[in-house]
């Protein structure tokens, strides 16, 4: 049995679901809050792991945390995503003296690894923490792209084993496809509402945006326990933009085909999903160049810059053209980024460390 983690259900209901379904070597336990449908129906078992996700650091959480692992046996296997729940797992698994097994997967640096004052003194603080027990936690930390491995091992000089799996895996079977581009065209931005998504970039860019044959989307929702979220206040001040609809929290696999360009302003990501997604079903696809977005540069219909202000300039080419579909980017995509590739990845992990034994 692997036991799966995330202080977020979500975490565990985006593709990793499909991932567990196509591994058919292992049995799988999923450790996570709000235990739905979704997760019970793809996990051979469950324990819910009570943590309010609204707080940076919530004790109570750690603590429930610390008396799910005690209740477990010795040589137990673990498999732990995000770098936020690996912190928390480190905390929580510090002198049980439990052997566990446990693999980390780093989907993204987040917050902590900003440029802001606060992220700064965070990492101050953390760094001997991580420096000491990383490698006596983790024997496999698996990254998404060469630059956060190269950052995350620097900085807590870790030893152990590391493997790079880009992306988190696409069940093409869950996403409706677009068949057409609409006009006028359809622009939108989808995420978590935090500052280091863009989403003041993406405001900038609409005022820049001169002309009035472009529609403009935001979806997502405030991630309260992040210090880079927006306040409502900031939302409502949105909500009232007059150029841009507030859309709240939407689904993907239903509803990206709507749309006819995505566009991400974050300013890093492990490997972004939601351009992988929104290059699937068929969408025009704008980013600024990093670690995590620079993949879409393998496709047609794909834009990369360096600022928003050069993209506000492509806005205003590309609706002057007609776009067209390319079916070589979903047969790139399910070739190379398919949940069943990344099953096969982690499974061949599991493998190499024995987690069958």
């Amino acid at each position: 049995m692997i036991n799966y983690i995330a202080h977020w259900d979500w975490i565990l209901v985006r593709s990793r679901t499909s991932v567990v379904k196509n591994i058919k070597t292992f049995q799988f336990r999923a450790i996570c809050p709000n235990i739905n449908p979704v997760i019970q129906n793809s996990f051979d078992d469950t324990i819910n792991w009570k943590i309010d996700r609204t707080k940076l650091i919530d004790i109570s959480g750690i603590i429930n945390l610390r008396r799910i692992l005690k209740s477990l046996e010795n040589n137990e296997k673990f498999h732990v995503f995000t770098l936020k729940s690996g912190i928390l797992f480190i905390i929580a698994n510090s002198f049980l003296n439990k052997n566990f097994r446990s693999t980390l997967s780093i989907t993204g640096l987040g917050f902590i690894f900003n440029k802001s004052v606060k992220s700064r003194l965070i990492r101050f603080f953390l760094k001997p923490y991580l420096t000491y027990f990383i490698n006596k936690t983790f024997e496999n930390i698996i990254y998404q792209n060469e630059k956060d491995l190269k950052t995350f091992n620097k900085f807590c000089n870790y030893k152990s084993k590391t493997f790079i799996v880009e992306s988190s895996g696409i069940d093409h079977n869950l996403f409706e496809i677009k068949k057409s581009f609409n006009s006028p065209l359809k622009v939108i931005l989808v995420g978590r509402l935090l500052k280091d998504k863009g989403v003041f970039d993406y405001i900038q860019l609409i005022e820049k945006y001169s002309k009035s044959n472009i529609s403009f989307f935001l979806a997502g929702e405030l991630d309260v326990g992040n210090p880079s979220s927006l306040t409502d206040k900031e939302l409502d001040e949105i909500k009232n933009n007059p150029k841009l609809k507030y859309l709240g929290p939407i689904d993907p696999e239903k509803d990206l085909h709507n749309y006819d360009i995505l566009i991400s302003l974050s300013k890093s990501e492990g490997f972004s999903r939601i351009l992988l997604e929104a290059v699937y079903v068929g969408l025009f696809v704008m980013a600024i160049s990093n670690s995590g977005t620079i993949y879409i540069n393998q496709f047609s219909n794909s834009y990369l810059s360096d600022n928003w202000i050069d993209m506000s300039e492509e806005l205003k080419n590309l609706s002057n053209s007609k776009l067209k579909i390319d079916l070589s980017n979903r047969e790139f995509v399910l070739k190379n980024y398919s949940s069943e590739k990344v099953a096969k990845d982690f499974e061949n992990i599991y493998i190499i460390s024995n987690y069958d034994e």
